[in-house]
Formats: C-alpha cells, sequence, structure tokens
C-alpha cells in the first residue's frame, strides 16, 4: 500500500515538472523575440558615445512601394522643374557615371547632336545668329518653316536694296547658309563654335535706345514663337513692325507698335502673301504682293490709317527722300516684237504716286520699242532712271526732275 502511495505521488511529481520545463521553454523563446525586435530597433538610430557628447546616425531604410507613392514631388513642384534643360540633366548623369576621357568626350558629341536636332524657335535662331555675327536687327521671313527658316539680315555696305542678304537656317542639321558664288553654301553650324572663326563679322548696331530694344525683343519673341507670323519688317524708326499672320498661301496683315500689348490689323485689305517696304521716315507702308516681276500692292499711311486703292507695279517702288513720292514702273499699252521670248512683250513706263493723296500720274511715256524704269531719288525731287532701247541695244541712265 505505502509504494502505491509513493508511485501515485512521483507521477504526480513528474508532471508538474513537465509542465514547468514546458513553460520554461515558451518564456524563453517570447524572450528571443523580444530580444530580436529591439535590436532591429535600435540598428535604426545607432548611437556613438564620444567622451563629451552622443552623435545619433539615422540608417535609412527602404520604403515601400506605397510610401514611394506617398513621398512624390507635389505638383507644383514637378511643374517648376518642367524648364530644366533636358540636355543639362544628361550632362549632370554622365559627369557621375562616365570616367573615361574618350567617354567624355563621346558623351559631349552626342550632347551635341542632340542639341542640334532640338527645335529652336525662329526667334531663338535669329538671337542666336544676332550674337554670333554680332548685330541688331534683322527679320525672320516666315519661309519654308518646315524644314528651313530665312532671316533677312542688314548689310551697311550694300545700297541696292534689290539684293537680299539673308541667312537659311537649317533645321535638321543646325547649318547657317549665305548665298554663295552659284547657290546657298554652308556659313558656319549654330551650335559648333569652331565653325565660327572664318566668319567676316561687320557689327550693326540700331540706334535705340536698352528699353526700346528690350521691347522690340518682347515683340518678336511672341511673333516669331508663332508658325502663323510672316515677312515681318521693322520701320526705319524701329516704332512699329509689319507682318502678315496666316501660312505661306497668304494671311492678313498686321502692325505692332512698340509699347502695345497688342497688333493692330490692317483694315481693306484681302487675305493674301504681303511683303512690306517702309518709307524712309516711317510714315508709309507698301503692302507688296505678287509672285513674279508684274506685282501689285497697297499704300498704307500709319498716323492716319488710309490706305490706298490696289495697284500694279513692275519689281518694286522707290520712296523720295522726303516720302513725299513713290516711283514706279508698269506695263505699257505697246507690245514689241523685240522682247520676244521675254517674259512679257508690253514695253514699260513710269509713274508717280502722291503719297498725300494716294493720286497717280505718268511721269516719263514710252513707246513700242523702249523700257523705261526708275533707278533711285538723288533728293527730293530729282530721280535717276534707265531707259532701254531694244531696236538700238543701248543703255542709258539719265535724270528727271519732278515738277
Amino acid at each position: 500500500m505505502r509504494n502505491l502511495v509513493y508511485f501515485l505521488t512521483y507521477e504526480r511529481k513528474a508532471k508538474e515538472i513537465e509542465v514547468l520545463m514546458r513553460n520554461y521553454l515558451l518564456v524563453s523563446f517570447a524572450v528571443c523575440i523580444i530580444v530580436a525586435g529591439c535590436q532591429s530597433i535600435n540598428d535604426n538610430n545607432i548611437t556613438v558615445e564620444n567622451s563629451n557628447s552622443k552623435t545619433s546616425i539615422h540608417k535609412a531604410t527602404t520604403p515601400t512601394p506605397q510610401e514611394s507613392i506617398d513621398n512624390k514631388p507635389s505638383e507644383s513642384l514637378l511643374t517648376n522643374q518642367e524648364n530644366k534643360s533636358v540636355d543639362s540633366l544628361d550632362q549632370k548623369t554622365e559627369r557621375r557615371n562616365v570616367q573615361n576621357p574618350s567617354d567624355v568626350k563621346h558623351k559631349a558629341d552626342m550632347n551635341q547632336e542632340k542639341q542640334v536636332v532640338t527645335k529652336l524657335t525662329p526667334y531663338q535662331v535669329l538671337t542666336k545668329i544676332r550674337e554670333i555675327e554680332k548685330f541688331s536687327g534683322g527679320t525672320f521671313q516666315g519661309n519654308g518653316k518646315e524644314n528651313i527658316y530665312s532671316f533677312l539680315i542688314p548689310d551697311p555696305n550694300k545700297e541696292d536694296e534689290n539684293i537680299i542678304y539673308n541667312r537659311l537656317y537649317d533645321i535638321s542639321n543646325g547649318n547657317v547658309s549665305i548665298y554663295g558664288k552659284k547657290d546657298f553654301e554652308v556659313y558656319y553650324n549654330l551650335f559648333d563654335e569652331s565653325t565660327y572663326t572664318h566668319l567676316k563679322v561687320n557689327p550693326v548696331i540700331i540706334q535705340v535706345d536698352k528699353n526700346h530694344q528690350n521691347e522690340m525683343n518682347k515683340i518678336e519673341q511672341k511673333l516669331y514663337s508663332s508658325d502663323d507670323s510672316n515677312n515681318a519688317k521693322w520701320s526705319p524708326n524701329y516704332q512699329y513692325v509689319a507682318y502678315y499672320l496666316g501660312n505661306s498661301d497668304g494671311g492678313e496683315a498686321y502692325l505692332w507698335k512698340v509699347g502695345d500689348n497688342t497688333p493692330t490689323k490692317i483694315n481693306k485689305t484681302e487675305r493674301d502673301r504681303y511683303f512690306f517696304k517702309w518709307s524712309p521716315d516711317s510714315r508709309y507702308l507698301v503692302l507688296d504682293t505678287g509672285t513674279s516681276r508684274h506685282r501689285g500692292g497697297q499704300i498704307y499711311n500709319v498716323s492716319t490709317r488710309k490706305i490706298s486703292d490696289s495697284f500694279g507695279y513692275i519689281h518694286k517702288v522707290y520712296f523720295s527722300e522726303n516720302s513725299s513720292w513713290i516711283a514706279y514702273s508698269n506695263s505699257s499699252e505697246f507690245r514689241s516684237k523685240e522682247k520676244a521670248g521675254y517674259e512679257d512683250d508690253q514695253t514699260e513706263e513710269i509713274w508717280l504716286m502722291d503719297l498725300n493723296n494716294f493720286e497717280e500720274r505718268f511721269l516719263i511715256r514710252t513707246d513700242d520699242h523702249t523700257d523705261y524704269s526708275p533707278a533711285k531719288w538723288t533728293n527730293d525731287s530729282e530721280l535717276i532712271y534707265l531707259k532701254r532701247d531694244y531696236r538700238t541695244g543701248t543703255k542709258e541712265e539719265l535724270e528727271i526732275t519732278i515738277p
């Protein structure tokens, strides 16, 4: 009986010990988990003890995908960053990653190619050409915008207005061309400074103050950033710019005064492709139309906003020095057998227009074998003109006084 009691007592104590051991293991496992968690937290905020101070070093953690979305830059910040150049960002990246000098040069060449093919507005191109060739003025002509920009450039050494001194900018490669001995030839590349060395620079500076020049630049920037503005032409006093708004087929004529926020449409004109010529005193503007020697146009009085009826002329009109008259040639009623094979067989005679009232009158009449055409004014009333006799094959330069 006593042995049975001892056995039961021993079995009960063994079970109690087993329970105690199981609880001990569970507690130990929990303690390990807690300790590991504390270590992870401390890794992100490590304290380095110095003799006099303690410095906390925060370890960066990798954000979750949701945290990356939540912490993205605000829309306003992205907007402010839109104006940064893509090329400059590429260059910064290359400076970090490229070590080999030859690789750097190759990358620079690639960046230059990227810059060349970047589409620049006509105003940006004209500004760069002005900077390179050191002149003020010049106008964007608006020709061939799909692949080439054409700019009319001033040349103070040339008096003949019939010759167009322009620059053609090739959008595809950045080349700037001028008219050479036979045809247009590359003058330099807008993005390659090594091609500037041979330039025959003759600086041309327009006579306006800095504030006025800034106002002109603002107008040009607005005009030339648009694909719709064409054949801009500044007045000699640089107070107005004339242009037409449309496309290569034609448009409507406008005048923009320096200091005005918006341009003014020139009324009583038809939709056409316009070229502009100013009088010496900037009071009158020729709205020239036509695609050959036989042209048409109207005269616009800037101050009164009156405009003449349409009239015909050959080649161009010539303003007197005081801007009181224009002289021009036009076809006569006579046909010349000696002019067979020319653009037309009618002879030419000289007309005058009084700009005060836009009235036309004959100056020199012709016959069936002689052409007369104005050449230039020597003063307010003296006109030099050319006489060409087709029967005798002679040419003369003569002068006439306006009565």
